[in-house]
């Protein structure tokens, strides 16, 4: 059997990832497992991780992963890919540690930096969370994520008014943050301002009117029902989570 040519493995990989980047994972996977079948090249395997991630097969991600870190242990993009994946299994002692060897081999990486803090965030260590997002912001000012980090951390810390300051700076470098406007509605909830609250809702709703239809609010109140005040029977360990 004829070994495919190199430029006719490379077309493939491109057609894959072309479905990938088109949000058809099931047919990426189906893509890259045939690839396999024929070049099981690094960039095979790293394909196939990826689309099995995001058709939810964690298992044979992490496989994947794993195997290319074993063949180079300082790859840094599959040790991201893998943080992600063990961030998505709630495995966040193992998500830092890949996340803190990447930072370590690439301490520019904004990315990175905004990854590791957002997982800080998720296990609740507030003060390594603003200080990764604080780093992301010294190496790019124009990032909203590491903007709409800060505000989470501050909205997590009942400071309202500084969340707002922070989800200001993300909304103004990206206005269709979705989430950076729902948390800055809900920080303006927690500091009385009602209008602004229900406009900021109300800009969600104009960007995706179904947001809200099939949301899984952990037993929150519709925001249409929110009332001034009700922050004092919010759940302070399922904020995070809600959003």
């Amino acid at each position: 059997m004829t070994k495919p040519a190199k430029q006719d493995i490379a077309r493939a990989l491109e057609k894959a990832w072309d479905a990938f980047y088109k949000r058809d994972f099931d047919g990426a996977l189906e893509q890259f497992e045939e690839i396999m079948e024929e070049d099981n090249s690094a960039a095979a395997l790293f394909g196939r991780a990826c689309a099995l991630f995001r058709c939810q097969e964690n298992d044979g991600a992490l496989r994947d992963l794993n195997a290319l870190l074993k063949l180079d242990p300082k790859n840094t993009t599959a040790l991201h890919t893998r943080a992600l994946v063990y961030g998505d299994e709630e495995k966040y002692k193992e998500s830092i540690r890949d996340l803190e060897k990447v930072v370590e081999l690439l301490p520019d990486s904004v990315e990175a930096w905004c990854d590791l803090g957002g997982v800080c965030l998720l296990k609740r260590d507030f003060p390594r969370a603003n200080d990764c997002f604080d780093k992301c912001i010294d190496l790019d000012k124009s990032c909203p994520d590491a903007w709409f980090g800060k505000g989470m951390v501050a909205l997590e810390k009942k400071e309202a008014r500084r969340a707002i300051e922070y989800l200001n700076a993300a909304i103004k470098l990206d206005g269709k943050y979705l989430l950076a406007l729902l948390a800055r509605s809900e920080a303006h909830f927690l500091f009385k301002q009602d209008k602004e609250a229900q406009s900021d809702l109300s800009k969600v709703l104009s960007l995706d009117p179904d947001i809200f239809k099939n949301a899984e609010l952990d037993g929150e109140d519709q925001p249409d029902d929110f009332e001034s005040g009700d922050e004092e029977t919010l759940d302070d360990s399922s904020e995070l989570e809600s959003f």
